[in-house]
């Protein structure tokens, strides 16, 4: 059987996945692959300086997570800076961008108008409405343990699985596997389907054969 891909995850023990960090960049290098970024909630846990001197290593997948959030504490237009900055470094790097959104998602689409790299919006956990307006953007779509939730359930199975990834974000008691097992069930389709698909999408939008 192929390996389950964790596209986002804060757990550094995880395997085949994207480890993400937003502070302590220094550490990034011990692990195989991660993404790195500001993320909106905790701008002052690590300076964009230490960002762009870190996002360039080959390890360094992606950028973020990084995004707009208003639940959060942290000055709107810091955070829209700050999430300028990222979407500008990751086309100049040439590196996919990790989204996190949180009751913005005109205000993400506004900005991300400047995006030139793969965008993928980590946790999605909306309606239909909200994943088309992504979708019809060539935007994908990271689910996690949305896959459990009954309500969630029609939206992910309208979900186009071409731009669908899976993650575990800051859950230490949620498996990777148990998401894909769920995800196939409501999808209707064998996990080993589902595994390929997911392999496939990653081979495209990071352009890293695994």
């Amino acid at each position: 059987m192929h390996a389950f891909i964790n596209v986002h995850t804060h757990n550094m023990a995880d395997k085949n996945a994207l480890v993400n960090f937003y502070e302590d960049f220094e550490h990034s290098g011990t692990v195989p692959y991660c993404s790195l970024g500001i993320h909106p909630g905790y701008p002052d846990k690590a300076s964009y300086a230490q960002l762009e001197a870190s996002a360039g290593r080959r390890n360094v997948l992606a950028v973020g997570e990084c995004g707009l959030d208003k639940l959060c504490a942290t000055d709107w237009s810091l955070q829209e800076t700050i999430f300028r900055q990222q979407i500008e470094l990751a086309n100049r790097l040439d590196k996919p961008l990790i989204i996190h959104c949180v009751r913005a998602y005109s205000e993400c689409l506004h900005l991300l108008t400047t995006a030139k790299v793969p965008v993928i919006f980590h946790g999605f956990n909306r309606n239909l409405r909200i994943a088309q307006l992504l979708l019809d953007q060539g935007f994908y779509l990271s689910v996690g343990a949305a896959v459990f939730n009954p309500a969630f359930g029609a939206v992910f199975a309208a979900l186009p699985v071409e731009q669908l990834f899976f993650e575990t974000d800051d859950r230490s008691d949620l498996e990777i596997g148990a998401v894909y097992k769920r995800a196939a069930e409501l999808k209707k389709i064998g996990v080993e389907s589902l595994i390929l698909q997911v392999e496939h999408n990653f081979q495209k939008v990071f352009n890293h054969a695994r």
